[in-house]
């Protein structure tokens, strides 16, 4: 059911440029429906002000082969996506550990690793239970 918003506020959403997100790996369509919801349900809210778009990039990395996961991952970030979601296979995430640093776009995952969380680099818990340690910021 599409969002019925105020004249005003319709008018700044058609006037500001969408906020890109970046959906990155070998499976991007069985999770591209998950992240539309989230999307969606943000601006119902009211969190997000603006409209959205998915960049989907179907790429699958590996540790053996740095530069395909990280020239995947920079053309996300050069088509102006401000996260990239994805990298869910723990050896294609700590493959991108040092990129997702350089280029300052976060990267969320849902690895099976406690060692991918670093400053642009967070780690959903997959399949955490209460009581495990928290992998993203609580501030």
């Amino acid at each position: 059911m599409p969002v019925k918003l105020d004249p005003a506020v319709e008018a700044r959403w058609l006037r500001l440029e969408p906020v890109k997100v970046g959906l990155l790996g070998l499976e991007v369509e069985r999770s591209e429906r998950e992240v539309h919801m989230a999307f969606d349900e943000a601006v119902e809210r009211g969190v997000l002000d603006r409209r959205w778009e998915l960049v989907l990039e179907r790429e699958r990395a590996c540790r053996r082969a740095r530069h395909r996961p990280a020239s995947t991952r920079s053309r996300l970030a050069d088509q102006g996506c401000l996260a990239v979601i994805g990298a869910d296979y723990t050896d294609s995430a700590l493959a991108l550990v040092e990129h997702a640093d350089a280029c300052q776009v976060p990267l969320i995952s849902m690895c099976g690793t406690d060692s991918f969380n670093g400053e642009y680099y967070f780690r959903l818990g997959n399949g955490d239970v209460g009581g495990a340690r928290r992998s993203l910021p609580t501030g």
